[in-house]
């Protein structure tokens, strides 16, 4: 069938660290997709023309293909048709394998180190209770409150701190369990400004303004 029946065994043509030219290796156009959406190949425009390069991961599963013996390489199938591979298990054929697995790690790893540098560590209640009681008390002086905040106000000012909104509601309610705060409803709720940023409670009604003990 050539090598369209297996594509990957078109990484035995093109050697580690270096370009060539994916028309002077006949099917790699047709198959290039695939092989570069597998991580295998790094592609790049020179003029006219396309030039391809290994991967690590690629120079790895290079060194698997060779590793197989030449009846079960043609046998192996294009990742994706879901009838799996048929390569003979041989002493290189495993040792290339964790080759690409051990660099398939290190992408992974780094690719979770990027992700966790970009995004907040979530805030927990228990990181947010400090951080709420001083934001009540610099709110209460600077807005003068009277000691009765807004809790759309205090709501505000934690999400700047990263907060979600169900922390910072959590957060009040269970200071209010603490006896650190009250929390009081909102004389008219149909007419309180930003009534979705309070809090609802069964029985009590619209939490709306909070004041420290």
């Amino acid at each position: 069938m050539g090598d369209s029946a297996a594509p990957e065994a078109l990484l035995a043509k093109l050697e580690p660290d270096r370009e060539i030219a994916v028309g002077s290796v006949r099917g790699l156009g047709a198959a290039l997709p695939m092989l570069v959406a597998a991580g295998w190949l790094e592609v790049r425009t020179q003029g006219r023309a396309q030039v391809a390069r290994l991967t690590a991961t690629g120079a790895a599963k290079r060194a698997q293909v060779l590793a197989a013996p030449p009846r079960a390489r043609r046998r192996t199938e294009a990742p994706g048709n879901g009838t799996g591979s048929t390569t003979a298990i041989t002493p290189a054929a495993l040792a290339a394998r964790l080759v690409e697995l051990a660099a398939q790690v290190e992408a992974l790893t780094a690719r979770v180190a990027q992700l966790e540098g970009r995004a907040p560590a979530p805030v927990t209640v228990i990181d947010l209770a400090p951080a709420a009681l001083a934001a009540i008390a610099e709110l209460d002086a600077s807005g003068r409150y009277g000691g009765l905040v807004p809790i759309p106000v205090v709501r505000g000012a934690l999400r700047a701190r990263g907060a979600d909104d169900a922390a910072i509601s959590a957060t009040l309610l269970e200071l209010e369990r603490q006896f650190r705060i009250d929390l009081s409803i909102a004389q008219s709720p149909t007419t309180a400004p930003d009534r979705s940023q309070g809090i609802e409670r069964p029985g009590r009604g619209l939490l709306y303004y909070v004041a420290r003990r």
